[in-house]
């Protein structure tokens, strides 16, 4: 948080998100860096959703790749929630390499806010569904044979609560979905992408040429 300007609000947490600052525990806290104004399925910045309590948490509206910041290889699933990865590990280069993407704050199918299908994106949490992450297709995280899965294809201005699949990415701008590389720089993705092109420059290190996205 003090890398996006909530110094004052890291400072008063002493690390734990359930500490009260301001009437508030820092997990409600929307942070502005984290928030999209295009976004619709989240109107108070909290969950729009009383499943798992997600109108109590602050929502974020970009997620991380998983494939970059996790640990795909080890074999079990507590090892791989959190990667010892580093830039020189990602060998198909910063710029050919997807580490954030765009998502919806609350994401449903079932077409009800409060059915047990529709999750949020929560900044803070990192439980299951909730985590701010993609390019994790299974809910359970089970290993695959080299620990990289595939990541699923962007979603182009789905409807939020019936529409929406919380495996995949979300874009609420209808030219595509913004991504932003490794080296820093963001691009905006059309929503037609190929789905191996998709894959590909979601993982880090598969060794494939990528073309003109």
């Amino acid at each position: 948080m003090p890398y996006v300007e909530q110094g004052p609000l890291y400072n008063a947490s002493n690390n734990n998100v359930n500490t009260v600052v301001g009437g508030a525990t820092v997990y409600a806290h929307p942070i502005p860096t984290y928030l999209c104004p295009s976004d619709a399925s989240s109107p108070s910045n909290k969950g729009a959703t009383t499943n798992g309590g997600a109108n109590h948490w602050a929502v974020s509206n970009y997620s991380a790749n998983y494939n970059f910041f996790g640990d795909p290889t080890k074999p079990t699933t507590a090892e791989r929630l959190e990667g010892n990865s580093t830039m020189a590990t990602f060998t198909d280069g910063s710029s050919n390499t997807i580490v954030f993407s765009e998502r919806y704050g609350t994401c449903g199918t079932s077409g009800i806010a409060n059915s047990s299908s529709t999750y949020g994106n929560l900044w803070s949490d990192s439980n299951s569904v909730w985590r701010p992450v993609f390019c994790i297709n299974q809910y359970s995280q089970s290993p695959t044979s080299t620990g990289y899965v595939t990541c699923l294809t962007p979603q182009i201005l789905p409807d939020w609560v019936s529409g929406c699949e919380s495996r995949r990415v979300q874009s609420p701008h209808a030219g595509g979905i913004h991504v932003c590389l490794g080296d820093g720089s963001v691009r905006m993705v059309g929503g037609s992408i190929d789905a191996t092109l998709w894959a590909n420059l979601c993982h880090p290190k598969d060794g494939e040429t990528l073309g003109e996205f």
